[in-house]
């Protein structure tokens, strides 16, 4: 997923769902990543490390234009991790990458109806 995120050293990069360990328990507090973190979007590349039905229409709006994000999604028995890519013009495309099975992102069932 962080190769095909194709992050080089000028992009500003937001990563929701780090894993596991002591800098999670403490970013857990501060709240769930589905929303991104709009007070400092744009962002130049995304990437998810936990499924989505959809892609998170907030994330999409962090998007920069010519930006990128990679994101599992899709119901439970066919996540597919996803890149996402946002044209010049704010339109996105996306293309699958592999099979692939993650935990569901945090607030999910909030936000099935966006």
């Amino acid at each position: 997923m962080t190769d095909a995120l194709d992050v080089g050293e000028e992009h500003t990069v937001l990563e929701i769902g780090t894993g596991l360990g002591y800098h999670t328990e403490i970013l857990s507090r501060l709240g769930n990543g589905y929303n991104g973190w709009p007070e400092h979007a744009p962002y130049d590349r995304i990437i998810v490390a936990a499924a989505s039905e959809l892609v998170p229409p907030a994330l999409i709006k962090q998007l920069k234009p010519g930006g990128k994000m990679v994101i599992p999604a899709g119901l439970d028995d066919a996540q597919q991790p996803l890149v996402v890519e946002k044209d010049a013009a704010g339109k996105t495309k996306t293309r699958d990458i592999l099979a692939a099975r993650f935990a569901l992102l945090e607030g999910v069932e909030d936000h099935k109806s966006i």
